[in-house]
């Protein structure tokens, strides 16, 4: 899930990335800000300058993922063209950040934590990005591009695969988003055969939308 780099990083996100890695172990109920500190090399009161409390350094840490997945997902569903193009563009785009995120997710994810209450935005977030990935399907059902199945089984099926790329690899697969997402996609198409089109007409882009 980490990204090697040479350049240095500040404290502000050692914390973020410690704290991350340490949810997706011990989760965010088993891991203290004192835990936290001591992986950062640091004291709890310099932890707290730059965080007032766990709950803010999980709660960026969500802001951070979320508000870019709001941000393509809601763009890409309002968007024109093949609903098959634009839902590749998607999962492409959301395993690609996903796979090279320097933050252990596992623990935001692969938990209950977005159920809380003291994360009732962030899962409104979440929300918007599972609708906007249903109006996707929907389309594409709408126009003959996908199967004609229950959209919210697709959703799933979708949510599923993109939630458990926060499992770090411990060897990725080449080009694992592209792939992957392509075969997402093909498992949708009423002709499985007009894959490559969809793949060809999908340009790569940044969808960062900042």
């Amino acid at each position: 899930m980490s990204q090697t780099s040479n350049e240095p990083v500040s404290t502000y996100e050692r914390i973020l990335r410690e704290a991350a890695a340490l949810f997706a172990v011990h989760g965010y109920h088993g891991t203290s800000t004192r835990d936290i500190a001591g992986r950062v090399g640091i004291r709890q009161p310099s932890l707290f300058h730059h965080f007032g409390s766990k709950h803010a350094i999980a709660d960026r840490l969500f802001e951070i993922d979320l508000e870019r997945s709001v941000r393509v997902s809601t763009h890409l569903a309002e968007a024109s063209g093949p609903a098959s193009v634009r839902l590749f563009r998607y999962l492409r785009f959301e395993l690609e950040v996903t796979v090279s995120s320097p933050y252990d997710l596992r623990g935001l994810y692969l938990t209950d934590l977005l159920a809380e209450p003291d994360f009732a935005q962030r899962q409104s977030q979440y929300q918007a990005v599972l609708d906007a990935l249903r109006q996707v399907v929907v389309q594409g059902i709408q126009t003959g591009e996908f199967l004609d199945e229950e959209p919210e089984l697709f959703v799933e099926i979708l949510n599923a695969v993109i939630t458990h790329a926060v499992v770090p690899a411990a060897d990725p697969i080449a080009d694992g988003p592209q792939r992957v997402a392509a075969l997402l996609v093909r498992s949708l198409l009423q002709d499985p055969g007009r894959l490559p089109k969809v793949l060809d007409a999908a340009p790569v882009e940044d969808l960062e939308l900042s």
